[in-house]
């Protein structure tokens, strides 16, 4: 295998939580033994192979193939010849190709590789694959399938859409006559970056400026009430919804209002539902946190095993910290989202025992000790409080280093590097 092969294997790794890849050197490999995988619908964990996918018969997935995407920065690097060589003629589906850099772009668009099978090359940049996609050819909310050779499908993040089965499979793809440089377009930060004035019209509905976030008071966090608590899989999706959000990725108070909406409340298996501890009144997840935060109020999320898998999504970890919140408490984490709550000034903390999760309830609020001692392998023990009258104290273990900790002190990182 080619690097670049490599690579990609290396850049999906990330979903089930690795960050870093070391591959031994490969004598031999006979492919002929090797069958084709296709991973989903619904989630990249699901792997079915090629000679049983007939599955998809037995679970009344939608059987045709409406469009069929190749490429994104997972794997673009490679030429994209030999998945259109293989369709020798113009595509049944429709067909993207999905460059992940302008050297890519000018070389398929040279070669006329994805054309030649009546296919349309997408721009180098974020689209499908984070769900910016103005998609046409079918209703939204009528069931359908797709393919990507993206690393992730989650429901709804290609196109927004919950009745879109998304499935991920490998091109097999292979430059044959080099590459095209295309055109350089970055341009560099001037050297005193001091002297630069950001300027934002104050009624913009993208572009907010971020003001900095409060530090740790250094008082013991009490009576603080569960924003939500989340049952089974809560993707980085789930947190922040992808999609047509994403024109809202530079106004903090705009995008927030994508904040969980996608999570499950364990109270009442509803998304986007939650009790307001103060009012008692349910409402939408960022409403709630919005009207905890404006009133000096710190809250907590509950999670459940490997939450905040999937994308990187910085605005997963931003989102929370900007409506108020102050700790995510979890069975496990996707180990970076943990690293970014962490450096949005959050606490990070998983169970002890994972069992301790069924022993906290979503309407209780909690109290988080031995914050006046916080070290690096040191739990801390939090205090849920029922609303009658009784007490649990439930250890919680984390993973913060000194440095780590020194974030949440300061508030966030950028404050501690300003």
């Amino acid at each position: 295998m080619g690097i670049s092969t490599l690579h990609a294997y290396e850049d999906t790794g990330a979903e089930i939580g690795v960050t870093t890849s070391l591959f031994p050197f490969n004598h031999r490999m006979i492919l002929s033994e090797l069958e084709p995988y296709i991973n989903g619908p619904l989630t990249p964990d699901l792997a079915t192979p090629v000679s049983k996918f007939k599955e998809v018969e037995k679970n009344r997935w939608p059987a045709e193939l409406m469009v069929a995407m190749i490429g994104s920065c997972t794997n673009s690097y490679e030429n994209m010849s030999r998945a259109a060589s293989i369709t020798k003629s113009e595509a049944a589906a429709h067909v993207y190709g999905h460059p992940g850099s302008e050297q890519v772009r000018a070389t398929i668009d040279r070669d006329d590789q994805i054309e030649d099978i009546g296919g349309l090359i997408l721009a180098d940049a974020c689209r499908p694959c984070i769900g910016q996609w103005d998609r046409r050819d079918v209703k939204k909310g009528e069931a359908n399938s797709i393919i990507t050779s993206y690393n992730r499908n989650f429901t709804g993040r290609n196109d927004a859409d919950h009745a879109t089965h998304a499935s991920v499979a490998s091109p097999d793809i292979l430059p044959p006559k080099g590459y095209d440089p295309g055109q350089n377009t970055f341009q560099p930060p001037p050297a005193d970056r001091a002297s630069v004035q950001v300027a934002v019209d104050p009624k913009s509905e993208r572009l907010q400026l971020l003001k900095p976030f409060q530090p740790w008071d250094g008082k013991t966090p009490t009576d603080v009430p569960i924003l939500i608590e989340v049952k089974g899989k809560c993707t980085t999706d789930d947190i922040s919804a992808g999609g047509p959000w994403l024109k809202y990725c530079g106004h903090p108070e705009n995008i927030s209002q994508n904040c969980l909406i996608g999570a499950i409340n364990a109270e009442n298996r509803e998304a986007n539902k939650v009790r307001n501890a103060i009012t008692g009144e349910y409402g939408p997840v960022p409403a709630t946190g919005a009207y905890y935060r404006d009133r000096g109020i710190k809250w907590v999320v509950i999670g459940d095993h490997c939450y905040g898998e999937g994308s990187s999504r910085e605005h997963a970890a931003l989102e929370p910290r900007f409506l108020g919140g102050l700790a995510v408490i979890t069975r496990s984490f996707a180990r970076i989202h943990e690293t970014n709550l962490k450096k949005q000034g959050m606490l990070a903390l998983t169970f002890v025992d994972p069992a301790d999760y069924d022993g906290v309830r979503p309407n209780d609020k909690v109290d988080i000790l031995c914050l006046e001692s916080f070290a690096p392998g040191k739990n801390l023990t939090l205090v849920a409080k029922c609303e009658d009258g009784t007490k649990d104290e439930i250890p919680f273990a984390h993973s913060f280093n000194e440095g780590q900790i020194e974030l949440f002190k300061a508030g966030s990182a950028l404050n501690l590097r300003r």
